[in-house]
């Protein structure tokens, strides 16, 4: 049963153990960074300071003065009026605009103009730089201008210089604003912002006198003009008084409004007298004449103060009742009966001749009432259409005498503004002044210490910003630890890259033989470990050992495996051989890799049989086997080259696995140089047959991702991979 690796857990490459904080793993990380790219970052430093001493050495000293002045919206106003040019707020925003009119071109361009900066060298140059006549030649080939500046030219170049030079900012949230001014000559900066601080503030003066003189020339023009409007809307209003008959009434109405108030009245009063007549006569109308005894009668309209009515009704009643009477006593055929219908059929005609009367009385009322009451309507209807027309007209009215009134309360606020501006007086004083001008100031620019400073801090930091972008860039493995965390398997070793500079001599030197089959023994990569045994290379060599030997039982397999050929497994798995068979082993390193037989080429060139002839059952093993005398290591060839379809074949057989078996009974280990896991898949087909896999990374060039892919499509290597070695590492930089 297989054992732990005593190495899993300690960094092969001096890494110490981890404590739970983390805290010795982040030291020991950043140690690690640094060594691996120290001579990037000290390049990058050294750069960057070289740069900074050129700037300090080619920059001329920079001077800066500063004045300072202060917005104060204080106005001294001997007279009460209001001001005629308003003043805005003092705010922020105000401020900020001040700021802004100091680096205007008008304040600058004044500035120029006084100082004559045009005509100073630092400013405005002569003549052109080189850089400026190189531009000019290449986009304006055909120009013929003199080489010399005009003064229009100098002025604009003097501007932008100024604007460049020129800083003015707000002191923190007070109406403090500080103008600076850098110039590679002291007096001469103090000079400028002293400048222009007096233009700031003549600016301003000129800038209120402007305005008042154009306020009172508009001014003088509105009322000229305002004067004409009002006489104009005035004359308007009472021609049109005149023309539609708008006179007034009294009360505030017109005379049509008061004939239309009081036709209102009358036709209420017809309508009233309508109403009534037409219900006396529906009512007379509803009676029944022929029944004079009803008594309907006396509830007729007007019926109680008729006498006639009233007075047939008793006689026909008393007659009723006589002849009642009469019938009773004498019988219907009486003569005084006959007598008594005789009169009571009189009476009935006589009333219904009354009520007739009374009807055509009471029709001919309602008529004369309905007649009046249209003629009262008439009049109506014709007033209240002169009215509406009087309506429109007052509108029109309204709206003339509104506009009237505008252009007269216009012109009495301008007539008293301009009487204002006539009899007001305002002192020339700005919204500004200096409270503390410039002064001969101390150099600003370059400033040497922090100039240094930044190009140390810059230089370091795109040291490790560089360091960091390559590490990141580069996929390829260096360290233990990406081992570990991108494979997931221990590093065991990292084996440094060596050259071989001469031969040793102190070393009897016995080439290898094909007759004997003996092994050469002249210096070699492939017997590096044992000639240099102090040598880093070789105690990466012994750690392969250690881990093998605690993993393993007597009579083990393992295959030397890489991801790519030339990452340097037959060099160390020769080298593994050599170590361990020098240490009373009995050990076999067999070359399986049949299409590219490093190791047959160096360590038996001669050599035509081998492993594919043992294979094929041509020959026997003491027939192909190879030795070493002096270490006790034995040799077996490739044999000869093979396709990779009869290579995977051979290496897959039954005879390899029974190969395998049979040496394991006769070494201790049985070192086996397989092909690249990447192009091959021979490595694969004999992983059923070896007990242990060891991964050659070759350092700092073989990509982690082609790794895992490559142990991803070879799960069976992968699955008894005993650990990984860096191979071909730079000393220097591990």
């Amino acid at each position: 049963m297989l054992k732990s690796n005593p190495l899993q857990g300690m960094d092969v490459v001096g890494r110490g153990h981890e404590h739970p904080d983390g805290s010795e793993l982040n030291l020991r990380f950043l140690f690690d960074y640094v060594r691996l790219h120290w001579r990037l970052m000290i390049a990058t430093l050294l750069a960057s300071l070289g740069i900074a001493g050129c700037y300090l050495a080619l920059r001329p000293p920079q001077f800066i003065a500063t004045a300072r002045i202060l917005i104060d919206d204080r106005q001294v106003q001997p007279f009460s009026q209001q001001a005629i040019v308003s003043e805005l707020p003092l705010d922020a925003t105000v401020v900020d605009s001040n700021v802004e009119v100091i680096r205007s071109e008008a304040v600058r361009l004044s500035v120029i103009e006084k100082l004559k900066l045009w005509a100073d060298p630092e400013f405005a140059p002569l003549h052109p730089s080189l850089l400026s006549k190189l531009v000019r030649l290449n986009f304006n080939s055909s120009s013929s201008s003199s080489p010399v500046r005009t003064r229009d030219e100098r002025i604009l170049q003097a501007l932008a210089a100024l604007d460049s030079k020129l800083s003015v900012q707000r002191i923190a949230r007070t109406y403090v604003l500080e103008i600076s001014i850098r110039s590679s000559n002291d007096a001469k900066a103090a000079l400028i912002a002293n400048t222009f601080a007096d233009a700031f503030i003549q600016d301003q003066l000129k800038w209120n006198f402007d305005a008042t003189k154009q306020a009172s020339d508009w001014l003088q023009t509105q009322l000229d003009e305002l004067s004409k409007k009002v006489v104009e809307a005035d004359r308007a209003v009472q021609n049109y008084i005149a023309d539609h008959n708008l006179l007034d009434a009294g009360e505030g109405r017109t005379i049509a409004q008061q004939q239309l108030s009081d036709v209102n009245k009358q036709l209420v009063q017809a309508r009233e007298q309508v109403a009534e007549s037409k219900a006396r006569l529906d009512r007379i109308l509803s009676l029944d004449t022929d029944d004079i005894a009803s008594p309907a009668l006396l509830e007729a309209p007007g019926g109680p103060t008729i006498p006639v009515i009233t007075k047939l009704r008793e006689q026909y009643l008393y007659a009723v009742q006589q002849e009642s009477e009469l019938t009773a006593r004498y019988g219907s055929e009486h003569s005084a009966v006959m007598d008594l219908r005789r009169e009571i059929e009189r009476l009935r005609m006589a009333a219904h001749e009354e009520l007739e009367r009374i009807r055509k009385a009471y029709r001919s009322d309602y008529e004369l009432a309905k007649a009046r009451q249209d003629t009262v309507e008439a009049n109506l209807d014709r007033l209240l259409s002169i009215a509406a027309s009087g309506k429109q007209a007052g509108v029109t009215l309204r709206m003339l005498e509104s506009s009237a009134q505008s252009y007269r309360r216009s012109y009495d606020s301008l007539l008293q503004r301009f009487s204002d501006s006539t009899q007001q007086q305002s002192f020339p004083r700005p919204r500004a002044r200096v409270i503390t001008p410039a002064r001969a100031g101390e150099q600003s620019q370059p400033k040497t210490e922090i100039v240094f400073a930044a190009a140390l801090t810059f230089g370091l930091l795109s040291g490790v910003a560089i360091a960091y972008v390559k590490r990141q860039l580069d996929r390829s493995l260096t360290t233990a630890r990406q081992v570990q965390k991108t494979l997931g398997t221990d590093c065991i070793g990292v084996v440094p890259h060596v050259t071989i500079k001469r031969k040793r001599r102190d070393i009897a030197v016995k080439r290898s033989d094909p007759i004997s089959r003996t092994l050469s023994s002249e210096m070699s990569l492939e017997r590096y470990a044992i000639y240099e045994p102090s040598s880093s290379f070789a105690e990466a060599i012994r750690r392969i050992k250690v881990a093998v030997d605690t993993d393993t039982v007597r009579g083990f397999s393992i295959g030397i495996v890489s991801t790519l050929e030339s990452e340097g497994k037959s060099t160390v798995a020769a080298n593994f051989a050599h170590l361990v068979g020098g240490q009373e082993n009995r050990v076999l390193l067999i070359d399986a890799n049949f299409r590219h037989p490093s190791l047959t080429q160096q360590l038996s060139s001669g050599s035509v049989e081998g492993l594919v002839q043992l294979l094929r059952r041509q020959r026997s093993i003491d027939d192909v086997l190879w030795s070493d005398p002096l270490i006790g290591v034995d040799f077996l060839p490739s044999g000869s080259l093979l396709p990779s379809v009869e290579s995977v074949g051979l290496l897959s057989s039954a005879a390899m696995g029974q190969l395998l078996m049979e040496l394991r009974a006769r070494y201790k280990y049985v070192i086996l140089d397989l092909p690249a896991l990447k192009h091959a898949a021979d490595s694969s087909a004999v992983s059923n047959f070896v007990d242990q896999f060891l991964l050659v990374i070759e350092w700092g060039q073989t990509s982690a991702d082609l790794i895992e892919e490559t142990l991803a499509s070879s799960q069976a290597v992968h699955a008894r991979l005993v650990g990984a070695v860096l191979n071909k590492a730079d000393t220097t930089r591990v």
